[in-house]
C-alpha cells in the first residue's frame, strides 16, 4: 500500500528465531524509519481473567510471556531483527 511516499506491510507468520513467532507483523514506514508492531491473535471465546477471584487466565499469563519474550528478543537480538526486516 502506498500512503503518500510511505509503505505498510502486514507479514503473517513472522518468525523471531528458533522460539517465538508473530501471527502477524505490521511495518509503517515514515519519513525518520519504521513503526513495526508484533500481533498475537486469541480466541474471542476463551475468557482472559478467571471467573472467581479476577485473575489473570492461564492464556493470559501465556500472552504477556509471550510478549516479554519478544521485547527481551529486539533487545538482545536487535542487528539479526534487523536483517530479517531488511
Amino acid at each position: 500500500m502506498d500512503c503518500e511516499g510511505h509503505s505498510d506491510f502486514v507479514i503473517p507468520e513472522f518468525s523471531l528465531g528458533c522460539d517465538h513467532r508473530a501471527d502477524f507483523v505490521v511495518m509503517q514506514s515514515f519519513f525518520s524509519g519504521w513503526k513495526i508492531q508484533f500481533v498475537e491473535l486469541e480466541p474471542v471465546d476463551k475468557k482472559i481473567f478467571n471467573p472467581k477471584d479476577k485473575t489473570p487466565s492461564q492464556r493470559l499469563r501465556a500472552a504477556t510471556k509471550q510478549i516479554n519474550d519478544w521485547r527481551n528478543f529486539e533487545k538482545d537480538e536487535r542487528v539479526t531483527l534487523g536483517k530479517k526486516f531488511s
